[in-house]
């Protein structure tokens, strides 16, 4: 078995095998790199400073230039669900508030709903601005090692 002081044990990419899954078509690949990254979410991240990204990108550079594309459009997406979230919120929001103005409290069950609006219109806020950050984290990253996101 080779040792770190062998002459048999290399660091060299030149000698080491090439990888099988690296035999298979770049579209195939890229196929598979669109299965994979089609789960990825924020929401597995603990906070945008500690972000990571997934696994796939940083196996060798060829992946990670066959894969950064699939995977800055699945952030753009990730940023429209949350925005759609948000607008949806809004809404909800306005409707409460409106009542309020227009005194037809009628159409507010309780003040604690009303609450419960303004505290989901915060938190879903606060959520957008969070994943803003942890997608503009991401993207500064790939743009740093010359990736046009």
């Amino acid at each position: 078995m080779p040792t770190a002081d062998s002459t048999e044990f290399s660091t060299s990419t030149s000698e080491q095998p090439q990888s099988h899954f690296l035999s298979i078509p770049p579209e195939v690949r890229l196929h598979i790199y669109e299965h994979v990254l089609e789960n990825f979410s924020i929401n597995d991240l603990p906070t945008p400073a500690s972000s990571q990204e997934p696994a796939l990108l940083n196996v060798c550079r060829l992946m990670r230039g066959e894969s950064v594309y699939i995977f800055n459009a699945r952030l753009t997406d990730i940023l429209d669900e949350r925005r759609a979230a948000q607008s949806a919120v809004r809404s909800y929001a306005e409707e409460v508030k409106a009542a309020l103005d227009d005194g037809n409290i009628l159409n507010i069950v309780t003040r604690l709903e009303i609450r419960d609006a303004l505290n989901l219109f915060q938190s879903t806020s606060q959520y957008l601005d969070d994943t803003r950050d942890t997608v503009e984290c991401f993207r500064s990253r790939l743009r740093k090692e010359g990736s046009r996101v």
